[in-house]
């Protein structure tokens, strides 16, 4: 061994780490919206089918085919896509969410994203490039229920 050898020192950096961005969110803002809740990220590329239950944030990226019971928070990612049921409080909709939505208070549909089929909401956001098509009902509290069928609702707030 030579004096270069045994006196050089490897060198290993360490990868630069990012905190992940999903939506329009922050992280933080995710967690006020359900802080320590029992999260579910699908990924890009990762398909999901099947019954959730225990889930209360459920952020998309990928495909899921499931029924998604009771949550507090759905948010479909652009490129994200949810088809089936899902019973939740918030959602924030960037991708295509197809089936029956039912979200008891806040609705927002970003600008590329896209409901199809049965939705019942509280209050809706819908930003300019944002479609709706099907059944929408809204759920106002001393109001009766309005029924109110479109083939494509395009809308900016």
């Amino acid at each position: 061994m030579s004096d270069s050898e045994s006196s050089s020192t490897h060198f290993h950096p360490e990868p630069v780490r990012r905190a992940p961005q999903f939506g329009s969110l922050t992280p933080e803002e995710r967690a006020e919206r359900a802080p320590d809740s029992k999260k579910l990220i699908v990924g890009k590329e990762i398909n999901l089918n099947g019954e959730i239950t225990a889930c209360e944030q459920l952020i998309v990226e990928g495909t899921v085919d499931a029924t998604l019971t009771r949550g507090k928070y759905v948010e479909i990612s652009k490129g994200g896509v949810f088809k089936g049921t899902a019973d939740v409080d918030q959602a924030e909709i960037s991708g295509l969410f197809e089936g029956q939505l039912k979200v008891r208070q806040r609705l927002v549909i970003r600008a590329g994203g896209r409901v199809i089929g049965d939705l019942e909401y509280g209050e809706i956001q819908i930003e300019c490039g944002g479609e709706v098509s099907g059944t929408v009902r809204s759920r106002q509290e001393g109001e009766a229920e309005s029924n109110l069928t479109t083939p494509s609702v395009d809308a900016a707030e």
